[in-house]
């Protein structure tokens, strides 16, 4: 994903590459070949910080980064209180994906080498894209060559790009003038090859290991709402044919901590919402909701071991298979 927006970005710049007098920087094309020739044989650790958006505004999410050459790498999520949350390997054609406080991984195959040095939100930025040529700079105390690029919408990304290893080490995206929003940035760098002992597998033998990203994702997700909901959330065995699994979230639902879980497909959505409530007056199965409710969706709420449990559905839902997905809810378990 990231080496995706990193080639396609950099090729936009690379059409508007122009030459530049004897002594300067290389041109854009050539600073766009080196970083991709770079890519696959690099061998550095480092620290990285990303900026991306959460529900409340910009959050940043530390990294500690590996890239052994031959597409290896190894990146490890950090937590403000120094645990490790995420560690994800990768080697040629396969990769794990540990969560050390779930106890669970997933494993996979054809996954690309992927260089963490720039943000998803630059593949924004890469339509009509005009290229400044390429500045001097520096980047950590380091010579960089400095990229900047500006998109149809008036915001400009500048990429700091480590001029001895073509690694970038630094990326802004401005919103308008002399405002700008870091994406990523390098907090420490060693270019020394990283011990190979960190491309070893993550996770230790009795680790639950997953094969598809479809219950890994919905493991993980139920997990950690699990530890933050103070109960055990449930999960539909039975799901209408053409549906999956498409995410949660957490939120607040008359002040009470309430799970959504979305289940999507063939243009249709299904919205599970779930929280510690006992009302004596509710179903053990679903009962539609009379009330009303927004334009084109029906409604069911019932109770299941003291969870109140509310599915919203399209008005044009099979209700045999509404009623099979309600009444096959399982008490979600590591």
């Amino acid at each position: 994903m990231f080496r995706a927006c990193l080639t396609v970005f950099l090729i936009a710049m690379a059409c508007a590459s122009c030459s530049v007098a004897a002594g300067a920087q290389p041109a854009t094309g050539e600073v766009v070949r080196r970083i991709l020739n770079a890519r696959d044989t690099i061998q550095f650790s480092g620290v990285q910080v990303v900026v991306r958006p959460s529900v409340a505004g910009l959050e940043s999410v530390t990294r500690r980064v590996h890239y052994g050459g031959s597409g290896m790498f190894r990146i490890e999520t950090v937590s403000s209180g120094g645990d490790v949350t995420h560690i994800m390997v990768g080697r040629t054609g396969s990769f794990e994906h540990y969560v050390p406080e779930l106890g669970i991984a997933f494993v996979g195959d054809g996954f690309e080498g992927i260089l963490p040095v720039i943000d998803e939100r630059i593949r924004d930025l890469v339509s009509s894209a005009r290229v400044d040529p390429p500045k001097s700079g520096s980047v950590l105390g380091r010579p960089a060559v400095v990229l900047s690029g500006e998109d149809r919408w008036g915001r400009r990304a500048t990429v700091w790009v480590d001029a001895d290893h073509w690694v970038v080490l630094r990326a802004e995206l401005s919103q308008s003038a002399g405002n700008a929003d870091l994406l990523m940035f390098f907090t420490e760098v060693d270019f020394g090859p990283p011990d190979p002992s960190v491309f070893g597998v993550p996770y230790p033998p009795d680790t639950k290991v997953f094969r598809t990203r479809a219950d890994f994702l919905l493991t993980l997700d139920l997990g950690i709402a699990a530890r933050r909901l103070g109960f055990a959330p449930f999960y539909p065995a039975f799901v209408p044919p053409g549906l999956a699994y498409a995410g949660s979230e957490l939120i607040q639902d008359g002040g009470l901590p309430t799970l959504h879980t979305r289940y999507a497909g063939k243009g249709k959505l299904i919205s599970l919402f779930q929280r510690a409530v006992s009302r004596p007056s509710l179903s053990r199965a679903p009962v539609r909701i009379k009330r009303p409710l927004p334009e084109g969706l029906l409604g069911y709420e019932w109770q299941v071991d003291g969870v109140e449990v509310i599915m919203l559905v399209p008005k044009d839902s099979d209700e045999s298979q509404v009623q099979a997905m309600g009444r096959s809810l399982v008490r979600f378990s590591l």
